[in-house]
C-alpha cells in the first residue's frame, strides 16, 4: 500500500527496464529518462514497469532520476525465460521463492514490488508447470493483497476462467492486452467475454489502438471501449501505452505499434481519439486515476 499527495494519472502497463548492451548503459539511461520527461508533463504520478526478469541494479540511475515514481514488479514469463530446473519445482517451492523476493525487496535497494506479473503465450490449456507458477503467484497475491497483471494474448477467456478456479481474487486481476482478441473472435464474442470478465470485478487493460485513426483496428477497439462504458463498466477499464524497445545496431528502436511516441502514445493518439467519439473527461479521469488506484491499493 502506498500513500501519495497528489492525484495524477497512473500508467499501469509499461516497460522501463528493457535489455540493453552493457556498453550502452549511459546512453540507455539518458534515453529512458528523456522518454519519461516527455510523458511527465501529463501529470503522471506513477508508472508501472511490468518487466519481471529485470536486474534492477542495472537501472538504479533511472529509478533515482525519474520524474515520476516507478512501481516495480515480480513474477515471470512462462517459456524461454523459465529455467528448466524451475519448471520442476512444486507450488510451495515457487511460492516461497516469490514470497522471499517480495518480503526482502528487489535489488540492493530492497525495492518493494507493487504488482505480480504473469505471462503465458499458451494457445490451448495452460501447461502443468505454468499452473504451478500461477498457483504460487495467486497464493502470494491473496496473502498480501497484491494485484496480478496477467499477460495472456491467446485463449484469454479460458485462461481467465482457469485462474478463477485456482482461487485468484478477480478484483486484484488485470487482464493485459485484451484488445489482442479483436481479430481472433467474432465481434459478439469479443465483447461478451469482456463483459463477463468485467462483471467478475477484474480489470481489462487495453493499450494498442492501432496507428491510423480510420483503420479497422482503431475503429473496432474504440467502439469496444465505448461499449464497456455504455454497459456501465468504466470502473473495469485500464489504459496504458505498453512502451517498449529493443537495441539494434547500437541504438534503441521503439515498438512501431505505438507510432514511436513511447509512453506518450496514450496521450497523443489514444485519448484524443476517445474524446472524438464522445468519451467524457470524467470517464478518462476514472480510467487513468481512480481505477489504477483501486487495482494497486493506493491511498491518496
Amino acid at each position: 500500500m502506498k500513500n501519495i499527495k497528489s492525484k495524477g494519472y497512473i500508467l499501469v502497463h509499461e516497460h522501463l527496464f528493457n535489455l540493453y548492451p552493457y556498453s550502452k548503459t549511459e546512453e540507455n539511461t539518458k534515453y529512458v529518462l528523456k522518454l519519461l520527461d516527455k510523458v511527465a508533463k501529463y501529470d503522471i504520478d506513477y508508472i508501472v514497469d511490468l518487466t519481471p526478469y529485470a536486474n534492477l541494479n542495472k537501472y538504479l540511475d533511472i529509478i533515482d532520476n525519474s520524474p515520476v515514481e516507478i512501481i516495480c514488479c515480480i513474477g515471470f514469463y512462462c517459456g524461454r525465460q523459465v529455467k528448466e530446473s524451475d519448471k520442476r519445482k512444486t507450488v510451495e517451492e515457487l511460492y516461497q521463492s516469490l514470497r522471499n523476493k517480495y518480503i526482502k525487496g528487489i535489488s540492493s535497494r530492497k525495492i518493494k514490488p507493487g504488482i505480480i506479473k504473469i505471462a503465458t503465450n499458451s494457445r490451448n490449456q495452460l501447461k502443468d508447470y505454468e499452473c504451478r507458477f500461477i498457483n504460487a503467484a495467486i497464493k502470494l497475491s491473496n496473502e498480501f493483497n497484491l494485484p496480478i497483471a496477467f499477460h495472456c494474448p491467446n485463449n484469454t477467456y479460458n485462461h481467465f476462467c482457469e485462474l478463477l478456479k485456482m482461487g485468484v481474487n478477480p478484483r486484484l486481476l488485470m487482464i493485459c492486452h485484451y484488445e489482442k482478441q479483436y481479430n481472433k473472435l467474432s465481434s459478439e464474442q469479443f465483447v461478451s467475454e469482456a463483459l463477463t470478465i468485467a462483471n467478475s470485478g477484474s480489470f481489462l487493460q487495453i493499450n494498442d489502438f492501432g496507428t491510423a485513426p480510420k483503420s479497422k483496428k482503431t475503429k473496432v477497439i474504440m467502439k469496444f471501449v465505448e461499449s464497456l462504458i455504455i454497459e456501465g463498466y468504466t470502473q473495469n477499464v485500464l489504459l496504458s501505452s505498453d512502451c517498449n524497445w529493443k537495441w539494434k545496431n547500437g541504438s534503441p528502436c521503439l515498438n512501431q505499434a505505438n507510432l514511436n511516441l513511447g509512453y506518450n502514445y496514450l496521450f497523443e493518439y489514444t485519448i484524443p481519439l476517445l474524446q472524438s467519439i464522445g468519451i467524457s473527461s470524467r470517464d478518462i479521469t476514472n480510467i487513468l486515476q481512480n481505477n489504477p488506484r483501486r487495482l494497486l491499493n493506493i491511498i491518496s
